[in-house]
């Protein structure tokens, strides 16, 4: 582990060099990071679940962070892989973004893994306390979501994700419902467990958390809101489902308890799914928190709400892309679009700060009208 550390951070400052001599790709776009500096850190703690039964997790977390002289991460950090050479990471990171090798210049992949991020690792933390994000489970979350994550902590939020040892397999990997029933309920200790180890942390305020998902970890986020008070809000960035999900199936609504989902949830969703089935409000929305809001970006697909599909597409200008994604300039404003709106819902939520609606009006003034279409439960 020491060796393939050291070997991340010497390809980074290599491409760090050659990004000094011919230029740096921002990776935010127009997307204009909050007032504090982030830091990133990563830990293995042990949980016990259930009694005498003791296992490993590994958590990493964004964080508001003071300014030191702590290193800088760069793309390539985020890139967990085992293949450390130029060209496998410029490969691992095309089949990423489009879905084959070698489908962008070599030179471009080169200036895209050693962009600058805003997470410096270890840095110093901010002496005050701030609310906890938690991701719900969904493999590879580190990858494609850091760059919402180093937002939302750059605006006073500490983003965590906390997964299993080793890494668990993706749903469709596992043979049976009674083994993905097991799984499921073991991504949701995975974040009860996280949440007793940051309540440790002297920066953190437990009284203001809550869950964000993407993808197929929409399961786990309603659950695990549902199984942990401590959470008071809840964003999908398309993945909140509450009738079936690929974990647990149809029976997935069963086990909803409706009385429990007490907190504003946040529903970010695609007009148009994978599936090519047009998304529709869930029957369930009109009776949930009147703060709630679902919120529908015809334009955008179910690969746009995350960074390497969505924001990175539309960095590098390019419309190769997934069957799922969107690329160009509709994917970089998406992105941006998300986050701002993801912000806006956990200050109003969590922070008693602003107005979410006025945020979607906000953002509606650099877009289109029907860009951005924001419906409240009493519609």
């Amino acid at each position: 582990m020491g060796k393939k550390i050291g070997n991340l951070i010497l390809l980074a400052l290599i491409i760090s060099i050659t990004n000094e001599t011919f230029g740096q790709i921002n990776l935010y776009g127009n997307l204009k990071p909050g007032p504090y500096q982030v830091g990133f850190k990563q830990a293995e703690i042990n949980i016990i679940p259930k009694k005498d039964e003791g296992r490993a997790i590994h958590i990493s977390f964004w964080y508001p962070a003071e300014k030191s002289n702590a290193r800088r991460l760069t793309f390539v950090d985020y890139l967990s892989t085992d293949d450390q050479t130029m060209t496998g990471l410029a490969n691992i990171l095309s089949v990423k973004i489009a879905g084959e090798e070698q489908l962008f210049p070599q030179d471009s992949m080169e200036l895209l893994l050693g962009a600058k991020v805003l997470a410096s690792s270890d840095a110093p933390e901010v002496k005050e306390k701030f609310p906890v994000i938690m991701w719900s489970g969904r493999n590879e979350t580190v990858q494609y979501q850091w760059l919402i994550s180093e937002y939302l902590a750059s605006n006073g939020y500490i983003v965590a994700y906390a997964e299993d040892v080793p890494t668990g397999p993706f749903p469709w990997q596992i043979p049976s419902a009674e083994e993905k029933e097991t799984e499921l309920d073991q991504q949701i200790s995975n974040m009860s467990g996280a949440l007793m180890h940051l309540q440790l942390q002297n920066n953190v305020d437990l009284t203001k958390s809550g869950i964000i998902s993407w993808s197929y970890a929409g399961e786990s986020a309603i659950l695990g809101q549902i199984r942990n008070p401590e959470f008071k809000a809840v964003v999908g960035l398309s993945s909140l489902g509450f009738s079936s999900g690929v974990f647990l199936g149809s029976e997935l609504e069963s086990k909803v308890d409706t009385k429990k989902l007490n907190v504003p949830y946040l529903m970010l969703f695609e007009k148009v799914a994978p599936n090519g089935n047009e998304r529709t409000i869930p029957e369930i929305f009109s009776s949930l928190h009147p703060d709630s809001r679902y919120v529908s970006f015809p334009e955008l697909a179910h690969g746009s709400f995350n960074t390497l599909e969505g924001m990175i597409p539309g960095v590098l200008g390019t419309d190769k892309v997934h069957s799922w994604s969107r690329g160009g300039d509709v994917a970089k404003t998406g992105f941006s679009v998300i986050c701002k709106l993801t912000l806006a819902f956990l200050n109003a939520t969590l922070k008693n700060k602003g107005s979410f609606d006025a945020a979607v009006a906000d953002v509606k003034k650099d877009v289109t009208e029907e860009f951005v279409i924001s419906r409240t439960p009493q519609d």
